[in-house]
């Protein structure tokens, strides 16, 4: 068995793996998705609709007449001074492009499961790094993507393989993943 079959092989365990995995927490998943129905209709979820830029959640969480403890009151002063200039100004520079971040990190996981494969099988993989790595980023956009992560099934290949060749302290941020 050559490189390129132990990465059939490889893709087809994880698929199987994700797939069982799955199957096993989509029951859990519904149960959770059904306790959070009210969610929506919180203080919580209207300050994080705020912050995220949808203030009209937040507006008609106020006008419904529910009272603010002052733990939410100081909360809502907090974002408005954030806002308006005050205190923490947020992270200079361009931000970080999560979708290539996640496909990287996604990747790598693959190449590194794919390398440990190859030594506990013997199978030799010297100077094939570069078809390794492509290999990984191509299963994980076109394959695995779109059956479990359909958000970064459109990544820009190009820039995902640059996020992957950086070290590891600058190819990912507390925004990632």
């Amino acid at each position: 068995m050559d490189w390129r079959a132990a990465s059939k092989q490889l893709q087809h365990q994880i698929m199987t793996s994700w797939r069982k995995q799955r199957e096993r927490v989509q029951p859990i998943a519904a149960k959770a998705v059904a306790a959070a129905e009210g969610f929506e209709q919180t203080w919580w979820a209207a300050l994080i609709a705020h912050m995220d830029g949808d203030r009209s959640k937040l507006v008609a969480y106020l006008r419904s007449g529910k009272s603010l403890a002052a733990e939410q009151c100081a909360e809502l002063a907090d974002v408005l001074a954030a806002e308006v200039g005050e205190g923490f100004k947020g992270k200079a520079g361009r931000p970080p492009d999560r979708k290539a971040q996640t496909a990287a990190e996604l990747a790598l996981f693959v190449y590194r499961h794919w390398k440990k494969f190859n030594k506990k099988n013997n199978i030799s993989d010297h100077g094939h790094r570069d078809e390794m790595f492509a290999e990984a980023l191509r299963f994980t956009v076109e394959d695995f993507a779109k059956e479990f992560a359909p958000s970064i099934a459109d990544v820009d290949c190009k820039r995902v393989r640059e996020v992957m060749e950086r070290p590891a302290s600058r190819r990912t941020s507390a925004w990632a993943i």
